[in-house]
This record gives structure tokens, C-alpha cells and sequence, in this order.
């Protein structure tokens, strides 16, 4: 089975810059990601949702191109990164380490 899809605007890996929420009463310090995560997921949103009752649970390969706007190059690492999680958050994946290459 191959899923094609096209998300405008560069992807954001869920590591960089997270956010610390102090420890209040029992509960211990929270480390969040970075806003611009949460920025990412909701542009990935509206291109995800349509491919909502596909699920894969066994290993997979993924293909990701990207292009930039400037001559800027970003760590490839974190670009995909940045992809698997936002596969594993809309539940395309069961889990991001199903991916065996890219």
C-alpha cells in the first residue's frame, strides 16, 4: 500500500526548545514540546485527517522531500524526526519506530 501525502511549510522536530512547567504540589516537573510542534501539528492537521482510518502497525518505509525556501540547511535528523512524530501523533503510525528507513 503506498499513502501520498503534501504538507506545506517545513516540519518542525517535537525536541527543539521544549518548555519546562515547574512541579506543583505532588506532581513533578513536565517537559513539553516547543510551541512550534504544536504549530506544526495544526498545519498538518487539515492533510492528515483524510487518510484518518489508515493505521499502519507493521514496518514501513518512508519517503519525505522537502523544500526550502532559503539556502538554509536544516539537520536532516531532526527534519525527519519531526515527521515520524507527527505520523505517530496522528496515529498513522503505532509507533514511529516502525519506520525502517527513509
Amino acid at each position: 500500500m503506498t499513502l501520498k501525502i503534501i504538507i506545506p511549510g517545513r516540519p518542525t522536530p517535537k525536541k527543539n526548545s521544549p518548555r519546562i512547567i515547574p512541579a506543583r504540589g505532588n506532581r513533578p516537573p513536565m517537559l513539553l514540546p516547543a510551541q512550534s510542534w504544536y504549530e506544526f501539528i495544526k498545519r498538518c492537521e487539515p492533510h492528515i485527517l483524510p487518510h484518518g482510518n489508515i493505521q499502519f502497525d507493521t514496518p514501513v518505509q518512508v519517503c519525505v522531500n522537502v523544500w526550502l525556501q532559503d539556502a538554509r540547511k536544516p539537520d536532516l535528523v531532526n527534519v525527519l524526526q519531526g515527521v515520524g512524530d507527527m505520523l505517530e501523533h496522528f496515529k498513522l503510525l503505532t509507533n514511529d519506530r516502525l519506520i525502517e528507513s527513509w
